[in-house]
């Protein structure tokens, strides 16, 4: 399962994490992780690239900060 949970900070979403395995497919397989993968990358390269604002990121196995 993957589970997705975002931090507020005076109302506004300051930062998410998301983490686990879709279990659609094998473990580097799975169209359903990479997709969401995919998502998630654009997201962090709207904030850097569009917004200019820095952000830290953590990727690790099932695990994206």
């Amino acid at each position: 399962m993957i589970k997705a949970v975002f931090y507020k900070k005076n109302n506004q979403i300051t930062s998410f994490e998301i983490s686990g395995h879709a279990c659609h497919g094998e473990y580097g397989n799975d169209i359903v992780c990479a997709g969401i993968s995919s998502a998630v990358q654009t997201v962090i390269n709207g904030i850097t690239e569009c917004a200019k604002i820095k952000a830290d990121l953590s990727v690790s196995d099932n695990k994206i900060l």
